[in-house]
């Protein structure tokens, strides 16, 4: 069996959703929170598929270091 996973990364930081996996700078992955009746709650982050454990620490691991600290 053959899966695909699409992973996003963000965090919640001074009241602001951050895209962690945007190569833009960080005051512009800034991300809008929406609500929509079929989706519900959502953001319109970067998403990667994945097709294996190793690609799946490279992303987890890039959205890591673009985490504010401090």
């Amino acid at each position: 069996r053959e899966f695909v996973i699409r992973v996003s990364v963000i965090e919640i930081y001074n009241e602001e959703v951050r895209d962690l996996l945007s190569t833009d700078s960080p005051s512009d992955c800034v991300l809008v929170v929406r609500e929509d009746p079929r989706r519900g709650i959502f953001v319109n982050a970067r998403k990667e598929e994945v097709i294996n454990g190793r690609k799946l620490l490279a992303v987890l691991s890039a959205g890591e270091k673009n985490r504010s600290v401090g």
